[in-house]
């Protein structure tokens, strides 16, 4: 799949604001006491649609994401909220807070705009019932009488009342632990031989009896004052040395650990200042984020592994890390591990392709350059997807593959919407045909892929075996490569060309 300049400088430039969002997003969560107000004044957000399943049972995982617009430019990057809230007082229950995929100051006036997937999970324990989701834009701001205000964004929408956008019907199910023996420990800190598989890194990690979770010990991590950036407890050379089994994160959907600190007055064990969660894979690409400092020990902290793996390679794990951006000056301080784990749901691996080309309907055979075709594609599923994909739709001349099109969609609904045995029609997509194409017959590619990023020096995979199944693998391209969905019926669609017209002559 050729990859563009502008597609490079736009996947860097994301990165970019990723990395400064989250020195806003910590930020933030060091008050305790963070109040919540809307913004005075008009109105610049215009909510359009929402993408949630209309019910999810207890203990699964699901996606959202949703459509907004602007009337204004904003000149700030802000940040998503996203909640699922009780209803008859709109607490809120589950928190998934993100960065949008484009950044604010990047929206165009008018123009529909997707924020999200994000991933979200409902508790086994949370009853079943009707829940409202909120959703919105927000700021922050610092003042020195209230501290941290969040700022939400108010939305043109007369009829959306304090942001609840959707309902989320919570199902009840039964309870499916996962067998211990597909649970995989990577340290409890129960043994001297445990603490030392661990490197530490301007702090010190000894074993603790005192303020444990689970077992007979835990780990105390003292960072230390004034050591600049980033104290860390690591492991590291654990994973080149031990069963490969530690490094080889595919099988697992969940990272699973408690971090906390010392009890206060009021018994709470929180964390007095944000730790970061690194995890790196051999190639040293990262996957950092930072761990609320409300977390307290009897509420173990849960990665999606799924999420983790966006930025890192699952199956080579090279880097299991706790850093903090900086210590206070006038102190040491402390915190304590436990139980640092992988779980798996049992979730179905699929491993054989499950997207079905339904048929293309294309406007005209034969047009002229400086004209448009409009393009309408259908699919089929026969297992849902648990990521959402984009559409790209590739455009050459058949003969030597010169004059070439692209076009790299989002699918609407998005694909973790789309339902098993229905069809699924995609467009009609307008695409403009240069007044330079030369003439010819001209063939249509048809796909959905994802984005992965990708070291220097990534081997060629043929295939790699994801939860959504077996994806097609083209010679990585740094910094980012394309992981392409086969079709079941590949004998018919092969190379993904769905299609032809005819470019002639004016």
């Amino acid at each position: 799949m050729t990859i563009n300049l502008c597609n490079d400088i736009l996947f860097l430039m994301k990165r970019v604001t990723f990395l400064l969002f989250l020195i806003f997003y910590i930020f933030c969560i060091s008050s305790l006491e963070a109040k919540s107000i809307v913004r005075q004044g008009e109105p610049i957000i215009s909510f359009d649609k929402l993408y949630i399943p209309e019910s999810i049972k207890q203990g699964e995982f699901f996606k959202i994401s949703a459509e907004m617009k602007i009337t204004k430019n904003i000149w700030e990057d802000m940040g998503v909220f996203l909640h699922i809230c009780r209803p008859e007082d709109n607490k809120i229950l589950i928190n998934n807070d993100f960065v949008p995929n484009i950044p604010t100051t990047q929206w165009t006036v008018g123009e529909i705009i997707r924020v999200g997937p994000i991933n979200s999970y409902i508790p086994q324990d949370l009853p079943p019932g009707l829940y409202n989701v909120c959703m919105g834009l927000f700021s922050t701001k610092v003042t020195a009488e209230e501290g941290v205000l969040y700022i939400r964004e108010p939305y043109t929408n007369k009829e959306i009342k304090d942001f609840v956008v959707g309902k989320i019907k919570v199902e009840s199910s039964l309870p499916q632990p996962v067998p211990k023996k597909e649970d995989l420990l990577i340290s409890s800190f129960e043994t001297i031989v445990d603490l030392k598989k661990w490197q530490a890194v301007n702090c010190f990690i000894e074993q603790n009896s005192e303020n444990v979770a689970e077992g007979s010990y835990s780990a105390k991590v003292t960072y230390l004052k004034g050591k600049g950036c980033c104290p860390s407890v690591l492991l590291e050379s654990f994973f080149r040395y031990s069963d490969p089994r530690y490094s080889d994160w595919t099988e697992y959907d969940i990272l699973q650990f408690q971090i906390y600190g010392a009890k206060d007055a009021e018994g709470h064990t929180y964390l007095k200042y944000p730790v970061y969660l690194q995890v790196k894979d051999k190639s040293e690409r990262r996957f950092q984020w930072p761990i609320a400092t409300t977390q307290e020990k009897d509420n173990p902290v849960k990665f999606i592994l799924s999420n983790i793996g966006k930025e890192v390679d699952l199956s080579d794990i090279g880097n299991l890390s706790f850093f903090v951006s900086g210590t206070p000056a006038e102190e040491d301080w402390t915190i304590y591990l436990d139980n640092i784990r992988l779980i798996s749901l049992g979730l179905e691996r699929i491993r054989e392709p499950f997207v079905r080309f339904e048929g293309l309907k294309i406007s005209k055979d034969r047009i002229k350059p400086g004209e448009e075709i409009e393009i309408t594609a259908s699919f089929s599923i026969s297992h849902e997807f648990s990521e959402d994909y984009n559409l790209y739709i590739h455009i050459y001349r058949t003969l030597d593959k010169v004059g070439w099109i692209n076009a790299d969609i989002f699918p609407s609904p998005p694909t973790t919407q789309w339902k098993k045995a229905e069809i699924i029609t995609q467009g009609p997509f307008s695409i403009y045909i240069p007044p330079d194409t030369p003439p010819g017959k001209y063939s249509i590619e048809i796909g959905l892929f994802l984005a992965r990023q990708v070291s220097v020096d990534t081997n060629y995979i043929k295939y790699h075996r994801g939860k959504d199944g077996v994806y097609y693998i083209q010679q990585p391209s740094y910094p980012i490569d394309y992981f392409k969905q086969p079709y079941v019926n590949y004998e018919e669609y092969g190379d993904w060309v769905v299609g032809s017209f005819e470019v002639i002559t004016p």
